[in-house]
């Protein structure tokens, strides 16, 4: 069916403690992601439909372990309760999580690779599939089911050009956000290769930022092994050097991470890279006619 599943997932949701937690469980039921529990419910609320919820995530794997785990637990305990959720063979971790420390997820990100689970995060806007997986904020109101695969660390970009690609009729086979934090479970490298694996993925969009090196570690990965178009847009050109701004992972080391080596490094690499957004969709245009 997708890169990521022959089947529609099973899911599960942890971390279920406030009205943005709660309301995104009721757009997954809506969207139709079979959600067979949840655990950390507030007292007094309700959902559409009767969900089994448990207090502790244990308890919750013990009864019936999903594909899936979408996890919005507080940040010193997200790890732990991930590498549970891993140890118990969930094939998908997806952390919303913020602020989760760095040593932390070493750990987890070391656990994925060793049990080939995917586990993304921490900071994550979240997986979209459309039509088969909604885990976390990205939405199907802004794009369409079809044959671009997208990676990003920025969730607000992706929602920007996912939207122009909606427009002009350029549907997504699946959009997966990285993170900006400078630790992460899963990197651009070690996702696209599902994309180039995947028979319903044409083409791929990676929307890198500065800083890190995850854009040039993607480009090694492209220039051996990826046979698909690939088009990439970088943001943070216009910042000068030494400014410090949002994201953990928008650190600039030893030239590392800088716009001009991720844009180099991409195009040796042959992929296409965008100066501006608004290049982006007919660059797809040209590479999926």
């Amino acid at each position: 069916m997708t890169s990521f599943f022959s089947e529609p997932p099973r899911v599960g949701v942890s971390g279920v403690s406030s009205q943005s937690s709660t309301r995104q469980v009721r757009t997954m039921i809506d969207a139709g992601n079979h959600v067979r529990w949840l655990t950390g419910t507030p007292t007094g609320t309700t959902l559409p439909l009767a969900i089994p919820t448990f207090a502790e995530l244990r308890s919750a794997l013990s009864a019936d372990v999903p594909d899936v785990l979408l996890m919005f637990d507080e940040p010193l305990n997200v790890a732990a309760r991930a590498m549970d959720a891993v140890r118990a063979g969930v094939k998908m971790v997806v952390i919303i999580t913020e602020h989760v420390p760095a040593h932390d997820m070493i750990d987890l990100r070391h656990l994925g690779r060793q049990s080939n689970a995917i586990v993304v995060g921490a900071n994550s806007t979240g997986v979209l599939i459309p039509g088969v997986l909604k885990a976390g904020y990205f939405s199907e109101d802004v794009c369409i089911p079809g044959r671009v695969g997208v990676l990003t660390k920025s969730g607000s970009l992706a929602y920007a050009v996912l939207a122009e690609m909606q427009s002009v009729g350029i549907g997504t086979s699946g959009v997966v956000a990285t993170g900006g934090d400078l630790v992460k479970a899963s990197t651009f490298h070690d996702l696209i290769p599902y994309y180039e694996n995947d028979p319903n993925t044409d083409a791929i969009v990676l929307l890198g930022e500065i800083g890190g090196s995850d854009e040039e570690r993607a480009a090694e990965l492209i220039s051996r092994s990826v046979s698909k178009p690939v088009i990439a847009f970088i943001s943070g050109k216009s910042i000068p050097p030494g400014k410090s701004i949002g994201h953990a992972g928008a650190i600039i080391r030893n030239g590392v991470g800088a716009y001009s080596t991720k844009v180099e490094r991409l195009r040796s690499a042959g992929v296409h890279v965008a100066d501006q957004m608004g290049e982006i969709i007919p660059m797809l245009r040209k590479e999926t006619s």
